[in-house]
């Protein structure tokens, strides 16, 4: 597996538009235009005519609307897996209850209503929350953690530090909770608006930690809103852990010797504790939409019984649009879900993931599922994963791993086009 490389945004764009970026005059892909760059440098500003102030023309316009949740969309990335681990007792690995190529091919007609807006006064009263055990026993997935523990404090007794200078993408890890959606948007958040992650998780004297969430309203037409309302929780240190090694945590891991990630994690689980009647009924409608999937599937271990909160509810996956609400979540900005240009206007891709990089908003993607079980996706990609667009190099996307290892090696245009999904999670 290639190493992840990539420059920024600005770095690419600075070197030259990449040639798979927009078609010659027939309308080819991949050859750049020839411009008079003569006739150009002879205009003078006094030769020029006047420019018109009104709206310009954009031939992209119609792939930057937010789209709609298609009824019956299920989490798109199935659960998310992550990589197999070694621990006492459990040298085996089961990948998502269906297998990466069912979840995601079923409809779940359940949409969140628009939550109600907030009033002024409303607005000026935070909602609290103390969020301690959330829950993280799945009882179909035998990899669940055995227990609560304190893996932040180190063997000496000393803590692993909150944060240790600015947030970074890499110090987000995918542990054993299928939540890759929700920590590639804490990597990326980390990456282009850090100081929002500083602002909002802060140490408690206690050794707890006070998380800072902007309660959001979810609109029909794909767009995630904050209310203007925040939503602060309060995170105590304990975090599910395995009997083999307590010292680690089991969901989010601290590889980089930071714990924002990991309690970033457990304010998103127990943010459910703070849910309106009519979040928590849509939750419940969804969920019991995929229980009824898996067993007009024959899924072996198929879903039943209550809607999972907490860890659990994470562990179900995510859809483009419940990656936007974790992107206004962590940032107090829109959100919304667009659609990558397709068929002959495949070759804007690249355009439009630079044009949302430039400006410092993230793009989150999910790969495609299997297409027959026995399928080994290319480039590395994981099938039913949730990945981040960090960058382009040389007309070629580059993509994050949430698990902070198995980055897939670049993607031409066309590539990218065939092995992801047309939809993806950015800032408005």
């Amino acid at each position: 597996m290639s190493e992840l490389r990539y420059r920024p945004a600005d770095e690419a764009t600075a070197a030259g538009p990449d040639r798979a970026d927009r078609p010659d005059r027939t309308g080819r892909p991949g050859v750049p235009h020839e411009r008079d760059h003569h006739a150009d440098s002879r205009a003078t500003a006094d030769s020029r005519p006047a420019r018109d102030t009104g709206p310009r023309y954009d031939a992209d316009a119609e792939y930057k609307r937010p789209v709609p949740k298609p009824e019956g969309y299920l989490p798109g990335d199935s659960g998310g897996t992550a990589p197999p681990v070694e621990l006492p007792d459990r040298g085996y690995w089961l990948r998502d209850r269906a297998g990466s190529s069912d979840l995601a091919q079923g409809r779940d007609p359940a949409q969140a209503p628009p939550l109600r807006e907030a009033s002024e006064g409303e607005r000026a009263d935070p909602i609290r929350a103390v969020v301690d055990r959330p829950d993280f026993r799945d009882p179909i997935d035998r990899r669940s953690p055995d227990r609560y523990g304190d893996p932040l404090t180190r063997p000496d007794g000393t803590r692993v530090p909150c944060f240790d200078g600015p947030p970074q993408r890499e110090q987000a890890g995918q542990g054993w909770t299928g939540d890759c959606g929700v920590i590639a948007a804490l990597g990326a958040v980390a990456a282009h608006k850090p100081e929002e992650l500083a602002r909002r998780i802060r140490p408690q004297a206690d050794g707890s930690y006070k998380v800072t969430l902007s309660e959001t309203r979810q609109q029909r037409t794909g767009v995630s809103e904050p209310t203007g309302r925040d939503v602060e929780i309060t995170v105590t240190p304990e975090l599910p852990v395995y009997d083999g090694a307590p010292g680690e945590p089991a969901c989010a891991t601290i590889d980089s010797e930071t714990a924002w990630g990991a309690v970033a994690e457990k304010a998103l689980a127990g943010a459910d504790e703070t849910w309106t009647p009519e979040r928590r009924a849509s939750w419940e409608d969804a969920w019991a939409r995929m229980c009824a999937y898996d067993q007009a599937r024959g899924i072996t271990k198929p879903r039943s019984g209550p809607a999972p909160t907490g860890y659990v509810r994470l562990h179900q996956g995510t859809t483009p649009w419940e990656q936007a609400e974790v992107l206004t979540q962590l940032t107090g900005q829109p959100a919304e879900v667009r659609e990558f240009p397709h068929g002959s206007e495949t070759w804007k891709i690249n355009r439009h993931i630079r044009a949302q990089l430039n400006e410092g908003k993230p793009v989150l993607v999910g790969s495609r599922q299997k297409e027959y079980d026995s399928e080994k996706l290319p480039y590395g990609l994981e099938a039913g994963h949730v990945y981040e667009v960090v960058g382009l190099e040389k007309g070629q996307i580059l993509l994050r791993n949430p698990w902070n290892t198995d980055h897939p090696e670049p993607m031409e245009t066309v590539e990218f086009a065939h092995n992801m999904s047309r939809y993806y999670s950015t800032l408005s």
